[in-house]
């Protein structure tokens, strides 16, 4: 049930962003190069930073597909970068 909600999610994100790029005519209003200080406002940020939840967001439900089994050795590991994943993308959301 986890992953299923966490790909459903993944799909509503990706629904989001397209209907923000739809609205605002295909245009990225996030950090630009050479933008100056127009790269500090804070509609720039925002876009970065939601970028950046929509980036973790991917890698959080794709890292699912490669998930050891419990007897591994590296379980632990994954445990924490999945966990860890989903908590910075959570927190970053709530910017």
């Amino acid at each position: 049930m986890h992953r299923t909600l966490n790909l459903i999610g993944v799909a509503l994100i990706v629904a989001g962003f397209l209907c923000i790029f739809i609205s605002e005519n295909w245009t990225w209003k996030g950090p630009k190069v050479d933008g100056g200080d127009k790269n500090w406002e804070a509609s720039a940020i925002h876009s970065l930073v939601g970028l950046l939840c929509i980036i973790l967001a991917w890698i959080q439900s794709l890292v699912t597909f490669v998930r050891p089994s419990p007897s591994s050795a590296i379980r632990r590991l994954f445990n924490w970068v999945h966990r860890s994943t989903g908590v910075v993308a959570f927190i970053l959301a709530g910017l």
